[in-house]
């Protein structure tokens, strides 16, 4: 049980959610319960709790988190938390000033790398290529108690209404990032979840 769990485990307290994080109506959410399987689908996405609370995810996804996420091939359950941290850091910060951030500007001051740890799936981060040029700073060095709870989304969680061309839609499967010949494993999934809010 995590941290934030209280913010959406009865239907008044998941509709308060909804309110501050302007989830449209025609966004399903539900909390993932033991007997649930949070293993994406071709009509579902689990997301953790803890990306919405401090990390700024939004429903329907901004097209530059799912262009990063496409682009390398990697689906939200293989996101570090400090990750959802970057990519969704610099989206508000280019609303505030008004920019056109692209992949491009993201990949000139991050690379995307695998966790360097045995059996602990297929989890990536973002790493800068430079300590001097980090876009996002003072970033926690782990999420240990953040928990591990997860809101399984449904319905128009990924594309926006205004958005006629549905770009990059997100990978369904666990799999290795940007793989030549990617599989997915179950015994890679369970070794996801296990570690995912751990760093």
């Amino acid at each position: 049980m995590g941290m934030w769990r209280h913010r959406v485990n009865t239907p008044t307290s998941l509709e308060y959610f909804r309110q501050e994080f302007s989830i449209p109506a025609d966004v399903h959410l539900k909390l993932a319960g033991d007997n649930d399987t949070i293993v994406p689908t071709d009509h579902t996405m689990p997301f953790p709790v803890v990306a919405f609370i401090e990390c700024g995810l939004r429903l329907p996804l901004d097209p530059l988190f799912r262009q990063v996420l496409y682009f390398y091939r990697l689906n939200p359950m293989q996101l570090t938390i400090n990750s959802y941290r970057i990519i969704n850091g610099i989206i508000a910060l280019a609303r505030q000033e008004n920019l056109r951030i692209t992949l491009a500007d993201l990949q000139y001051c991050y690379t995307m790398c695998p966790l360097d740890l045995k059996d602990r799936g297929f989890v990536y981060y973002l790493k800068p290529r430079s300590t001097q040029y980090k876009i996002i700073a003072d970033l926690p060095d782990s999420n240990k108690g953040a928990g591990d709870d997860y809101l399984i989304a449904s319905g128009n969680w990924e594309f926006g209404p205004d958005e006629d061309v549905h770009l990059y839609p997100l990978p369904r499967t666990l799999t290795e990032g940007k793989s030549k010949s990617p599989e997915s494993t179950l015994s890679c999934f369970h070794s996801t979840l296990k570690y995912f809010c751990c760093f």
